[in-house]
């Protein structure tokens, strides 16, 4: 963003800076900007810490294996019951349909008298 920025450009932003807050305000200022990017990099490194410390979690591997483990046992499941089932439609003797001879309608009802 400031790539561009020349040593001419950063004297007269630093005079300024100079003019507008006074020589006795700018330390305070610089100060706080520290205290500002210490907090925010103390932040940032807890933030890392405790991402690893998810990560790395012990208990979560152990349930991602158990989950693992489940889906393999479901498929191999499946895939033993889609055999048998393969298997068994082999074995019955199915023949195809014959269409029915239609069948003549009913004779409509008598009037009762």
């Amino acid at each position: 963003m400031f790539d561009n920025i020349g040593g001419g450009e950063l004297m007269l932003i630093l005079l300024a800076i100079l003019f507008l807050f006074g020589p006795k305000k700018i330390p305070e200022l610089a100060q706080g900007l520290g205290k500002g990017l210490r907090e925010f990099k103390k932040a940032q490194q807890e933030f890392k810490d405790n991402l690893t410390k998810v990560v790395n979690d012990e208990d979560l591997k152990n349930i991602a294996d158990s989950v693992k483990s489940i889906k393999a046992d479901v498929n191999n499941s499946v895939q033993k019951l889609t055999e048998h089932l393969q298997t068994a439609v082999e074995k019955q003797e199915i023949k195809p349909a014959t269409p029915e001879e239609p069948t003549a309608p009913a004779s409509p009802a008598k009037p009762v008298a």
